[in-house]
């Protein structure tokens, strides 16, 4: 997951730390945008003024050149010139790599997409009935006709499926 939580941020020097450690690098599938990611390790995560809420968590940083200077990121912080954005897993490095982890991660925003075209084209919030049994079979109309829309032209248009790429086991 990205963390937003601000006092994650707090800390000077974990900017200093990620320049020390090996980068990995990750291209994003869908637009190409190339970040350098760094494993920051383990850290207790605690809910700002809920201590009994609290995790170990893996934390993951990216970084990307920040390329609109006049203008804010909608994600993550600039610094010295980056733009800085934070990911956090209860998954261990042997279990899950971090580009893996940013595979997954950005993979499920491609799907989301995929998703929010279907009720824009489809117009699913639309009410053509005024009882809930009528409204929930047009929905589920609406849906199928939209993946079999979508399984035509997949096989029209002979492309392949796009897959999340993981990387080769480790043997030991």
């Amino acid at each position: 997951m990205r963390v937003a939580d601000a006092q994650m941020w707090h800390k000077d020097t974990i900017f200093k730390r990620a320049r020390e450690l090996p980068a990995q690098t990750f291209v994003q599938p869908d637009n190409g945008l190339t970040r350098q990611v760094y494993e920051m390790g383990w850290q207790n995560w605690k809910a700002k003024g809920q201590p009994q809420h609290q995790a170990d968590v893996r934390i993951i940083l990216t970084s990307r050149p920040h390329t609109e200077t006049k203008k804010k990121p909608s994600v993550g912080r600039v610094h010295q010139g980056f733009v800085w954005e934070m990911f956090a897993t209860t998954c261990d490095e042997q279990g899950l790599n971090a580009v893996d982890a940013l595979s997954i991660y950005f993979g499920r925003g491609g799907f989301e997409t995929t998703l929010h075209h279907e009720d824009e084209e489809l117009a699913t919030r639309k009410w053509c009935s005024h009882q809930t049994p009528g409204q929930t079979l047009s929905v589920l109309i609406k849906q199928m006709t939209w993946n079999l829309q979508t399984a035509m032209g997949w096989k029209m248009q002979g492309e392949q499926v796009r897959e999340c790429l993981w990387s080769p086991a480790q043997t030991s």
